[in-house]
């Protein structure tokens, strides 16, 4: 599957519904906002560590899905630019961080099909969040674009489900822990609606949704893709798993790019 193809599944699966479902899980434009608005700091505790000064800053979101995030960062005084290939996203982001008074810059594109000519080198900071590298067949052209659109000391911070995790699927049915599934696999899997279905929907309706288009990759293509964008790794950080706590669930990778000679 050539990655046109398989962004074209994942934008039928993230359009489906998904302004209904935000608003069932969320509560309406308004209320999300009243939330963000209530502990912005709280909605960015994984990454705002990692770059915690973004007042007055270039920001992008990529994959910034229903804005939560986007919104925390600009009522913090950043200037935001998310990139979401759903358009279903884009207006209930919009109309939240209208609602928290706040301005977005939301562009709805496939990401790698985006025009990034206004912005290269124009971001300080560039944020992927939770459930984004699985859209991509290969990590080069991502990773190549966001060296692009980076400053020249700019910083990149990714937050994802662990590889282990994503690929080998730990369960526990009454005894240990037990996992499934083949780490090395780089087969496109299309297994599962958009994640906000089931929790939306009852599972009649969700057996009718489109699926999406899954590419899960190990750490050390993740990590080997990175660096040969040029951008320089600073920082590698594995969580534990939410319901296995001896097992890897999440990652934060943090990377800079060089400055200018």
């Amino acid at each position: 599957m050539s990655q046109k193809e398989h962004s074209a599944a994942n934008k039928k699966a993230w359009e489906h519904r998904a302004y209904e479902a935000w608003n069932i899980l969320n509560g309406t434009p308004a209320e999300r906002a009243a939330e963000i608005q209530s502990h912005p700091e709280y909605v960015l505790r994984h990454t705002l560590p990692y770059h915690p000064h973004v007042d007055g800053e270039e920001i992008a979101v990529l994959l910034g899905s229903h804005g939560r995030r986007a919104i925390a960062l600009a009522l913090l005084g950043a200037e935001v630019t998310v990139v979401d290939i759903s358009e279903e996203n884009r207006c209930y982001a919009l109309e939240t961080a209208a609602s928290a008074g706040v301005e977005l810059n939301y562009i709805n594109s496939d990401l790698l099909e985006w025009d990034t000519s206004d912005y290269i080198q124009h971001f300080d900071l560039v944020i992927m969040e939770l459930g984004i590298l699985h859209y991509f067949v290969d990590l080069k052209p991502l990773f190549a674009l966001v060296e692009r659109i980076l400053k020249a000391g700019g910083r990149y911070v990714l937050h994802d489900t662990h590889p282990f995790s994503s690929k080998m699927r730990p369960a526990r049915d009454v005894g240990p822990i037990y996992v499934q599934g083949d780490y090395f696999d780089s087969e496109i899997i299309m297994a599962r609606s958009a994640p906000y279905a089931s929790f939306a929907f009852d599972e009649k309706e969700v057996a009718d949704f489109p699926l999406c288009a899954n590419r899960y990759f190990t750490m050390g293509e993740i990590v080997s893709a990175v660096v040969g964008s040029g951008l320089a790794i600073q920082q590698l950080a594995e969580q534990p798993h939410g319901e296995f706590k001896t097992l890897p669930g999440t990652f934060i990778l943090v990377a800079q790019k060089g400055s200018q000679p």
